[in-house]
């Protein structure tokens, strides 16, 4: 789902480009709003805790080609808006498998 609100991905640049939905090919890597440096997704999932058989299907959102969003855990630099008009993702995550045994 997606949302206006006042702090998100800008809203001029989502309604400007061309957004894809993908799925980790790996070796991906984001710079955050809030964070210096870039960083890869296996670091950021690890740090969030999320299962590694969870990881793949996380979907990634990219403007113009390039990462803009990862679900709604995080928001690249480069597309980051705060007090302005923005879209909020909200990702529905449908039955989430919490163990394999």
């Amino acid at each position: 789902k997606i949302k206006d609100a006042s702090q998100g991905i800008a809203k001029t640049l989502w309604m400007q480009g061309r957004v894809e939905v993908k799925y980790r090919q790996g070796g991906e890597k984001i710079a955050l709003f809030n964070r210096n440096g870039r960083h890869s997704l296996k670091k950021l999932y690890q740090e969030e805790g999320i299962a590694p058989w969870l990881r793949d299907v996380i979907p990634l959102v990219y403007i113009n080609g390039t990462l803009a969003a990862i679900a709604d855990y995080w928001i690249s630099a480069d597309f980051y808006g705060q007090n302005e008009a923005c879209v909020q993702l909200f990702w529905e995550r449908q039955g989430e498998v919490v163990s394999l045994k």
